[in-house]
C-alpha cells in the first residue's frame, strides 16, 4: 500500500495556518489577562433631545383632513406640501404641487387644462378638498386654483378607513386657506411664459377686539395663454371666509368661493373625417 503524496505547496498552507492559529492563542489570553484587572466604571450618561417643531418635517395634518394625530404618530405614509414650499418652486398649477413627491407621477397627460393628473404608487387616486370629494366623473369640475390652496397633503396608501370609497394608491386632500388670528397683507403679481399674467390678494387678521372673530379674503385673476395656439387659461376667483371662535375648543369657519375659467383643451385630437375640428371617436 502505497503513502499519499503531499503536494509542497498544500503543505506550505497547512504550515502557515497553524503558525497563525498557534501564535493567536497565547497572545489573547495575555491582553485578556492584562486587561481585566485594568477595567473602570464609568459615570452614566444621559442624553435628551427635545423635536424640532418648527422644522417642516414635523408638519401638522390639516383637521379637514380626518387625521387626527400628530405627523409621527400616523401609522400610514403621508407627505405635506404647504404653500411656501410649492411657491418656491413655481409651481402654477396642482398638479405641478407634486412634483418633488415621493411615490407620486405628476402630470401623466402633460399639460392638459381640463384636469390635474396624479398617479401615486401607479394608481390613479382620488382628490379631496378639505376633506370632501371634488372630483365626480373625469372633464366636469373646474380645476384647483393653487393661489386659494395652504397646503397639499399626499395619504399613499388605501384610506378606505377615513374617506370611504378610495384608491389602493391613495388620496390628494387639498386644504384651502383659512382665516388667522395674525394680520398680514399680501399682494401677488406673477409675468410668465406665454403671455401669462396674474394678480391675486391676500387679506386675514381678527374682525374684533377680542379676537374671537377672523376673516379671510382671497382673490386672483388671471389672463394668460399655454404653448398650445388659441388655448388660454383664463381665470377669476373670489374667496371670502370668516371663522368665529367662541371658545378654546369650539370654532365655526364659514366658507365661500366663486370661481369661473374661461380655457380649451391643450390635449389636440385628430379631427374624424366627418366631425368637427378637435373631436374624436
Amino acid at each position: 500500500m502505497g503513502v499519499p503524496k503531499i503536494k509542497p505547496q498544500k503543505m506550505k498552507h497547512n504550515l502557515a495556518a497553524l503558525l497563525c492559529l498557534a501564535g493567536a492563542i497565547p497572545f489573547s489570553q495575555t491582553y485578556s489577562q492584562r486587561t481585566s484587572g485594568d477595567a473602570v466604571d464609568l459615570d452614566e450618561v444621559q442624553l435628551r433631545g427635545d423635536e424640532d417643531q418648527s422644522s417642516d418635517f414635523f408638519l401638522e395634518p390639516s383637521f379637514n383632513s380626518k387625521l387626527l394625530a400628530s405627523w409621527d404618530q400616523l401609522p400610514r405614509s403621508l407627505e405635506i406640501v404647504t404653500a411656501e414650499q410649492f411657491e418656491e418652486f413655481g409651481a402654477t398649477n396642482l398638479q405641478e404641487t407634486l412634483n418633488y413627491t415621493t411615490g407620486v407621477f405628476s402630470g401623466p397627460f402633460g399639460l392638459d387644462t381640463r384636469v390635474d393628473s396624479f398617479r401615486i404608487r401607479g394608481i390613479t387616486p382620488e382628490q379631496y378638498q378639505d376633506g370632501f370629494k371634488a372630483n365626480y366623473g373625469f372633464y366636469n369640475q373646474a380645476r384647483t386654483e393653487i393661489y386659494a390652496v395652504e397646503s397639499v397633503e399626499v395619504i399613499k396608501g388605501p384610506a378606505s378607513a377615513l374617506y370611504g370609497q378610495g384608491a389602493l394608491g391613495g388620496i390628494i386632500n387639498t386644504n384651502l386657506k383659512r382665516p388667522k388670528s395674525v394680520v398680514s397683507r399680501e399682494i401677488d403679481i406673477q409675468v410668465g411664459s406665454h403671455d401669462r399674467y396674474q394678480l391675486g390678494i391676500d387679506l386675514t387678521g381678527p374682525a374684533n377686539e377680542d379676537a374671537s372673530l377672523f376673516y379671510r379674503l382671497v382673490a386672483m385673476t388671471r389672463e394668460s395663454d399655454t404653448e398650445v395656439d388659441y388655448v388660454s387659461d383664463d381665470a377669476v376667483m373670489v374667496m371670502p371666509s370668516i371663522t368665529w371662535q367662541p371658545g378654546e375648543r369650539t370654532r365655526f369657519t364659514f366658507l365661500a368661493k366663486y370661481q369661473e375659467n374661461d380655457t380649451g383643451s391643450t390635449l389636440q385630437f385628430i379631427p374624424d373625417i366627418d366631425g368637427a375640428p378637435g373631436s374624436y371617436q
